[in-house]
């Protein structure tokens, strides 16, 4: 699972980043981050303690980027939930590791 480092002194610590717009909203947060007094900060935030990210995820409809998207979290261990309204678009992904349910309250 990917961890995010949350401290007082620096913005989230992800992989990377892959594009500018990525880099830019990093840059922003660790300005944003730097500005904020540590008072005003919550004790949570400023630990050093990892913070897991959510490992369940769900998707509704599985076209061109949501079977990608689901395919690269499935590698990457995550326990992905799909449905599509055609049933046949789910069996690529069920048979590498997803759910697959019947409507889109039970995902949700």
């Amino acid at each position: 699972a990917q961890l995010i480092y949350a401290r007082h002194d620096a913005a989230l610590e992800l992989s990377a980043p892959r594009s500018t717009r990525q880099a830019h909203l990093q840059r922003r947060a660790r300005t944003t981050l730097a500005a904020l007094p540590l008072a005003s900060v919550p004790q949570a935030t400023r630990t050093h303690a990892p913070v897991e990210m959510a490992q369940r995820v769900g998707f509704l409809g599985l076209g061109v980027m949501g079977k990608q998207m689901a395919k690269r979290l499935l590698d990457a261990g995550t326990d992905v939930v799909v449905w599509n309204r055609t049933a046949a678009k789910c069996d690529e992904l069920v048979a590498a590791g997803a759910t697959a349910l019947a409507t889109p309250a039970e995902v949700v």
